[in-house]
């Protein structure tokens, strides 16, 4: 096998273990699975899933990377070409509160001490980093769309990302309110 092809398969190898943690995340929550149940869920040892993840915060990083994609292809479904901006908002909006609401406290916890964890390792900072560069890069596109400049667009999402901070500590929201409260802020920077 090439350099290339083999470069390809253990990246294939690699998102596909990452596919299997992130749907045991998703029915455990990250403090409940292990890697015991990753590695029979992937169909490879405990050795050779450490062969691609140093540690199970490397793996819940690239999970987390792939529930990113997945976010963005439901946003790509949920909205087509020639939406109206207020309706691309609209759509944004309950996609994010819907994921508000179904992600347990616990988890966004860990993922805050994964995010704190990461900073004494090089590596894995480097990999959030750019993860974090990408996701927010994105996400501040698609705000541009909405909003009259990055900064704006960089508000906006503070305050969707305040109001996950403000859930993993225990505040509790109701869902019809939030979802009225962000279309009424956006509508007033749209307008």
């Amino acid at each position: 096998m090439n350099n290339d092809r083999k470069e390809n398969y253990k990246e294939a190898k690699r998102k596909s273990i990452a596919e299997k943690a992130l749907n045991l995340i998703i029915k455990k929550g990250l403090s409940s699975f292990t890697m015991d149940e990753v590695a029979k869920e992937a169909g490879v040892s405990k050795g050779t899933l450490y062969l691609y993840f140093d540690s199970k915060d490397s793996l819940i990083i690239t999970a987390f990377s792939i529930l990113v994609e997945r976010l963005k292809k439901s946003l790509e479904i949920m909205i087509p070409e020639n939406t109206s901006k207020e309706e691309k908002a609209r759509a944004v909006i309950k996609l994010y509160v819907k994921v508000l609401k179904e992600f347990p406290s616990d988890d966004l916890l860990r993922l805050f001490e994964i995010l704190i964890n990461s900073i004494h390792n090089k590596n894995r900072a480097k990999e959030l980093t750019n993860l974090f560069h990408e996701y927010y890069s994105q996400l501040f596109e698609m705000w541009e769309e909405f909003v009259p400049s990055k900064t704006a667009a960089v508000v906006l999402q503070a305050m969707f990302d305040g109001i996950s901070i403000y859930k993993s500590v225990g505040v509790e929201f109701k869902e019809g309110e939030l979802c009225e409260a962000f279309e009424y802020i956006i509508g007033k920077i749209i307008s």
